[in-house]
């Protein structure tokens, strides 16, 4: 099987603290400080790493305790980190740390089931490049950048894909020989002999120089040549398989195991096109969103077994630390994980990290019910096919959670409702816990209130926990994970559709061992014979630890001697022969007497297991508790033979004085028994002050092994430093040696020349200082070359940077200022026609004034001088002479006059102006609440006011026309030529209707636009829109083809009781006779009447 590594063993400071940002949950990541990983705190070394996170958890107020010691955290961190392409997550190592890996050793080789050796592209580029870099290091050389930049570039093709390439133990040889060679003359030496002999060999200085002007040059040339001929050499190592397109690459599938099911992803079945799906039901399973689509191994074999034959399938097993699941490769090169683990993780986190189902109330639940609908919105809970999805998609989730119950907590405190911190688990102390402990921790949570049957499942939580244990007793990180155990197993007892995502998703059979919520009785009872069976085999074992093996004592012996002491007599070949068994009442007593027995025999087995140590008291406590069991066992064999005797007889006077003796046979036990467990409690406080005593011991045995521990990292420093200096020290004793067999022939040239110096002793001196100003500005102006070359690269490189970035700035607030330039001149454009319209409406009002008031004038002249001729006309006549003839004319009014004030009273019946400003207002207020645009909001309002002047003007009108006409009548019934006004029909004193009141066509644009962006569901109109009177089924209507308003087309007369008026509802058709639109959307239409539909 194989185990997708990572370079787990080489991190830094930097790695650990993203790695550990996404191990802890983010509310947990708040309570510790992460500059703690900062560079100038610590120094990179794996001690430090280990000390580090101590650190972490001691300063994190106690929220970390979960996790355990810094031990615990680094191995479950070791997994977590333990897969391909982690450096995407977490960033490549740093460079001094490459000194660490084995240049030799080779990347990890993956076996496929055909027994072919696979290497996955990008860790065989990472293995090169540290190869590079490594052997550059011990030349003491630094890479060129060029170089490490060419092969970086060169990695990059392959970030969108993970693809294999085949072992070919040729290629690795020829790369490590191409490697050794690469920089392989040069030598670390030479450098340390030239700054030796520089004031002596002048010459050696200037080559020196020489050498560093051109090293630059030359290992940069022949390091993209080396590299470049690789590339020229393997072009299927470095590029992927979609450029290639060769049918001699090979087809790489992983088969992930997780438990006894295998599958593969379904995209990476099918990336290459040589392997076809002919399969609809899995042509459906589309990869998308942050999903991706599993298929089982078996339904790949059994569909496409014509194919397997080019397909190299490869093991992987599923990999997950103690808190989180890790990822997992795609075949686009990113992360993923299984749905399930997602999942789970989610309720880990509601659970430990967020708290939620402590201090619980009612309102709780419905918050969580709404999560749970969130999470099936994001996760198809009800999917039956398995699926991974993304870790980007996941991380969202992650943070959408956290806003979610950050927003609800936030909500609680503005409603001033009482918001209590989460209590924290109480610490264990050094003998662990106990399952009482467990479920007084459970009560004092305040998780009853959540979950009343929270306390069934502490038990089953308790035994999981222990059996899981890693040290020898219980820890409070194990306490943690008894109660989160509980609260998992009750919220998904809670939410049954999880149970069944779970099953779906092949997770039950997993996590069968630690979680009961699985509704299938025959698992859980196969689960229970296996506890069972476990159980036994346990109390046997133990059984047989404390009673002590005799000298020359058999096993087979020791095995009856246990089962003899036993309730049950068994024998040693089967459970299903002849046994002696005790009846229910007498069977509940001894096993509450054996259960505290077994128990502490337990506890001194595992205290003499963890101190190794056979002292002469625990020898002698083992053999006089043998004798107590030994006494036992006869007085149960004794006490067995009279139940079977009972069991046997029938109920005679014999039986019953059996029973008088077993009675005092019970006595006597239970004396015994007494005995037995005071002798036991004097073996426990033996036992517990030896545990002390190995406490104590155990903390300086810690002590002194870290001691140790620093002690050898010293000497492993020491070491490797005194290694450099021997070396060091033979290269000075070589050139020591040389500078002797130097100094003598310079003694022997000085003698033959010292004549030639006395004589050319001054020009001598001034050449010398002449040569050494020379040199010095010679090497000082090389240096300062190379330095400004140096700058000037650098400069450069940052100035282009900075231009680029200036220019996407640039580019990017121009684009920006382009936009805000066309938005302002819409709006000034809208803002133009609003105070255009304004302005118009402005001036027709102020004309309706206008003619309002004259013609108000002109009335009131009218009446006036009507008054007057009136006054004249009857002289003395008293007021109810008039009142009698205005009551009398009222009843012999002329018909054109009737006709008039029947008409207009029917038009003032039918304006309800109350009703037509309600509706009108509702329109305006339901056009504010769709637009979000403040000059909409501004026109609407204007709109209503305008609405309200005209209907109110129309309104007085109609009523100044009534009086007039009341006037006219009371005035022409005085005189007898009434039948000439009878024929004649004056009517000069009735004024011309305004204009009905109604929206502009601007408005109810803007109104029907905001509507057909909301539809909603409207019940049919019942009035007509027009004359708001209420439409029966026998009159004929219109109805907009766009507004699917329906008003009065035409309508027979209809009486009304109260003053037996008939009226005719004509109301679209002398609409349409004007306008030729729809009176309440403004779009066109016809009278049906007028024009007709050709057939």
């Amino acid at each position: 099987m194989n185990v997708e590594p990572g370079f787990k063993k080489y991190y830094d400071r930097v790695t650990i603290s993203k790695a550990l940002s996404d191990y802890i949950p983010a509310p947990l990541c708040e309570h510790f400080d992460k500059s703690i990983f900062d560079a100038k705190k610590l120094k990179s070394s794996k001690e430090t790493i280990r000390k580090t996170l101590q650190t972490v958890l001691d300063n994190s107020n106690k929220q970390l305790k979960q996790y355990g010691n810094c031990d615990d955290l680094l191995e479950n961190l070791n997994i977590y980190m333990n897969f391909p392409l982690n450096y995407k997550l977490f960033g490549d190592p740093e460079k001094d740390l490459f000194e660490d890996i084995k240049s030799d050793k080779k990347p990890y080789q993956f076996k496929s089931l055909k027994g072919s050796l696979f290497v996955l592209k990008q860790d065989f580029l990472l293995h090169l490049r540290m190869q590079v870099f490594t052997n550059f290091m011990k030349t003491m050389y630094q890479p060129a950048p060029e170089v490490m930049e060419f092969m970086i570039k060169n990695e990059r093709p392959l970030n969108n894909c993970c693809e294999f390439i085949r072992h070919d133990e040729d290629l690795f040889t020829e790369i490590h020989k191409r490697a050794k060679e690469l920089k392989g003359n040069s030598c670390f030496e030479l450098d340390e002999f030239i700054d030796i002999l520089h004031p002596l060999m002048p010459i050696m200085n200037d080559r020196k120089q020489n050498e560093e002007a051109n090293s630059e040059s030359e290992t940069t040339k022949s390091g993209l040549e080396f590299m470049q001929g690789i590339i020229d050499s393997y072009p299927y190592v470095f590029r992927p398989n979609s450029e290639i397109n060769s049918p001699d690459v090979p087809i790489v599938v992983r088969i992930f195991e997780d438990g006894d099911h295998k599958f593969v992803m379904k995209s990476e079945l099918f990336k290459d096109s040589r392997v076809k799906n002919s399969d609809e039901k899995i042509q459906k399973l589309k990869d998308e969103n942050g999903i991706l689509w599993a298929v089982d191994y078996e339904e790949v074999v059994e569909k496409f077994n014509d194919q397997i034959d080019q397909i190299e399938f490869i093991s992987v097993p599923i990999q997950r630390a103690k808190h989180a699941a890790v990822p997992i490769v795609t075949p686009s090169g990113d992360h993923c994980i299984l749905a399930s683990d997602a999942v789970y993780e989610l309720l880990r986190r509601l659970i430990s990290a967020l708290k939620v189902f402590q201090n619980f109330n009612k309102d709780r639940w419905q918050m969580v019910t709404h999560y749970m609908n969130f999470l099936s919105s994001k996760i198809d809970l009800e999917a039956t096919n398995r699926f991974f999805i993304s870790t980007t998609l996941f991380d969202k989730i992650k943070e959408e959670t956290d806003n979610y119950w950050l927003k609800r907590s936030r909500g609680n405190s503005k409603k001033n409702q009482r918001v209590t911190s989460p209590k924290l688990v109480r610490d264990v102390g050094k003998l662990g816990f106990s399952l009482e402990f467990l479920k007084e921790e459970l009560k004092l949570l305040g998780l009853t209130k959540a979950f009343p049957d929270v306390l069934d499942h502490a038990e089953r939580s308790y035994s999981l926990v222990f059996n899981q244990r890693k040290y020898q007793f219980l820890r409070t990180c194990d306490l943690i994970d008894a109660v989160e155990h509980c609260q998992l197993t009750c919220v998904i007892n809670k939410f049954p559709k999880l149970s069944e995502f779970l099953c779906n998703q092949k997770m039950c059979s997993n996590l069968l061992h630690r979680y009961d919520y699985i509704d299938d009785k025959s698992k859980k009872e196969s689960n229970i014979e296996k506890s069972t069976e476990d159980s036994n085999k346990m109390e046997e074992t133990e059984t047989v630890e404390s009673a002590g093996i005799a000298d020359g004592e058999s096993e087979e012996v020791l095995i009856n001697r246990i089962k003899d002491s036993e309730v049950s007599i068994e024998t040693s070949e089967g459970k299903n022969e002849d046994s002696v068994t005790i009846p229910e009442n007498e069977n509940s007593y001894f096993r509450s007497l054996k259960e505290p027995e077994k128990e502490e025999v337990t506890e001194q087995k595992n205290e003499i297991e963890s101190t190794g140590q056979n002292s002469e008291s625990t020898e002698s406590n083992e053999s006089t508790s043998c004798l107590e069991c030994l006494k036992m066992k006869e007085m149960r064999e004794e006490l067995e033979i009279s139940l079977e005797k009972i069991r046997i007889e029938e109920l005679t006077h014999e039986k019953i004085l059996e029973n008088r003796a077993l009675e005092k046979m019970k006595e006597s036990i239970n004396a015994e028994l007494e005995k037995l467990r005071l002798m036991n409690n004097r073996i426990q406080s033996i036992e517990e002050n030896k545990l002390k005593e190995i406490d104590r011991m155990r903390v300086e045995i810690e002590k002194k092994n870290a001691v140790c521990e620093e002690l050898r990292e010293k000497w492993l420093d020491c070491s490797n430093t005194m290694k450099r200096s021997e070396e060091r020290e033979s290269v000075i004793r070589e050139t020591v040696k040389r500078i002797g067999k130097l100094e003598t022939g310079l003694k022997e040239l000085d003698d033959e020349r010292e004549q030639m110096k006395r004589n050319n002793a001054k020009l001598l001196k001034r050449k010398e200082k002449e040569i050494e100003t020379l040199i010095t500005n010679a090497a000082n102006s090389r240096e300062e070359k190379r330095k400004l070359k140096l700058e000037n690269k650098e400069m450069k490189r940052k100035l282009e940077q900075e231009i680029q970035s200036s220019q996407q700035k640039s580019d990017k607030y121009q684009t920006e200022l382009n936009r805000l330039k066309i938005e302002i001149s819409e709006k000034n454009r809208v803002i133009e026609e609003l105070k255009k319209e304004n302005s118009e409406l402005i001036s027709d009002q102020e004309i309706s004034r206008k003619e309002l008031d004259d013609t108000m004038s002109r009335i009131s002249i009218y009446q006036e001088k009507h008054a007057k001729i009136f006054r004249e006309l009857l002289g003395g006549s008293t007021t109810s002479m008039a009142t009698s003839s205005e009551s009398s004319t009222s009843k012999k009014m002329p018909s054109s006059f009737e006709i008039q004030m029947n008409s207009f009273q029917r038009i003032k019946d039918s304006i309800d102006i109350n009703n037509s400003l309600k509706l009108a207002k509702e329109m305006v207020e339901k056009l504010i609440s769709l637009s979000n645009r403040p000059e909409i909001h501004q026109f609407a309002n204007y709109e209503f006011q305008q609405y309200e002047g005209k209907i109110r003007n129309y309104s007085q009108v109609v009523e100044l026309n009534i009086h007039n006409l009341k006037v006219s009548c009371i005035y022409f019934s005085s005189f007898s030529k009434i039948s000439y006004f009878q024929k004649s029909g004056d009517i000069s004193s009735i004024f011309p209707l305004p204009e009905f009141s109604s929206f502009s066509d601007k408005f109810m644009t803007e109104y029907w636009t905001e509507i057909d962006k909301k539809p909603s569901i409207e019940l049919s109109d019942t009035e007509c829109y027009i004359c708001f009177s209420e439409m029966k089924s026998d009159e004929k209507t219109l109805e907009c083809e766009h507004c699917k308003k329906i008003t009065h087309l035409e309508v027979g007369w209809r009486d009304f009781d109260a003053f037996s008026i008939s009226i005719m509802f004509q109301c679209a058709s002398k609409w349409l006779q004007i306008h030729r639109s729809c009176g309440h959307c403004r779009q066109k239409q016809l009278d049906p009447n007028e024009f007709p539909t050709l057939s």
